[in-house]
């Protein structure tokens, strides 16, 4: 029984396949630009990972955590110059404090 010689395949039925679903990314507006990027002013570090892991099938889930990592960075920024501010008033402040202090000793000799 020679099998191999008489062999035809058979015809393979097509399946129907589904039509492939494109989903356009939608562009945040500005009110939730703003949302996110308040969440991350306000929230830290952690809420960027927060963003992330929000509506994990969207497809604006990037724009979202984008937002919030520039929130994050600029609240960063703000915090770093208020601590510069804040260190050279004290300096300030403290010199004025020992040029008044060592100006009264000088008086009262």
């Amino acid at each position: 029984m020679d099998y191999q010689t008489n062999y035809q395949p058979q015809p393979q039925a097509q399946m129907d396949q589904p039509p492939a679903v494109v989903i356009a990314p939608r562009e945040l507006t500005g009110a939730q630009k703003a949302g996110y990027f308040f969440f991350g002013f306000f929230g830290g570090f952690v809420n960027i990972i927060g963003a992330s892991l929000f509506n994990l099938e969207k497809p604006y889930r990037s724009e979202g955590t984008k937002w919030t990592a520039i929130g994050f960075a600029v609240a960063a920024a703000v915090g770093i110059v208020l601590v510069i501010l804040y260190t050279i008033f004290v300096v300030w402040l403290v010199g004025m404090a020992q040029s008044n202090i060592s100006s009264s000793f000088n008086n009262s000799i």
